[in-house]
Formats: C-alpha cells, sequence, structure tokens
C-alpha cells in the first residue's frame, strides 16, 4: 500500500472515531475538514435517509475569497480571505442546509 492510500486510511478512521464534528476540525486545512466531515456523515447514517451531502468549492480567478463571520478574523464585520473556501451542503428533501 501507498503512503497516500494509507493517509486516506487514516482520514477515514479519525473521522468515524472522532467525538463531535466539531472535533474533526484541523485549523489552515478546509479542502481535508470537508472531506472528513462528508465521509463521517455518509458513513454514519445508520439508515438511507432522504439526506444527500455535496462538497462545494468556491473560487475566482484571484484565487482569493474574502469569507465573513469567522473565527480567524481580527474584528467581528472583517473578513478573512481564503483561497479556495470549501463548504458540505447536507440536502434534506428539497431544502439545502448549509
Amino acid at each position: 500500500m501507498n503512503d497516500q492510500w494509507l493517509g486516506t486510511l487514516e482520514a477515514a478512521k479519525s473521522a468515524l472515531e472522532a467525538t463531535s464534528d466539531e472535533s474533526l476540525r484541523v485549523p489552515c486545512y478546509c479542502e481535508e475538514n470537508v472531506w472528513r466531515l462528508a465521509y463521517r456523515k455518509v458513513h454514519q447514517q445508520e439508515v438511507r435517509d432522504s439526506k444527500t451531502y455535496n462538497v462545494v468549492f468556491v473560487s475566482n480567478p484571484k484565487a482569493c475569497v474574502p469569507m465573513f463571520e469567522q473565527k480567524a478574523a481580527s474584528e467581528k464585520n472583517t473578513p478573512v480571505s481564503h483561497t479556495v473556501p470549501s463548504f458540505l451542503v447536507c440536502i434534506v428533501a428539497s431544502i439545502a442546509i448549509i
């Protein structure tokens, strides 16, 4: 097995073993955090219900996307710039929860 595959197995295992969704977060690793959260949500569904999960990546030609209401902001209404912010979108029936 190569190192990349082993890393994926470790990420999957830790995603399922985490005590909460919040404890999955690793600062400065947005894409990896979303992958782990999505993996956890999909694999912890006991009954396949009407939920669908999608990962959304946001970018622009400058690769600098301002995001508001971030913990890293120096002030409340100050945006924090991210290169590629990503989100897990949960669709329940026909309602999207971000």
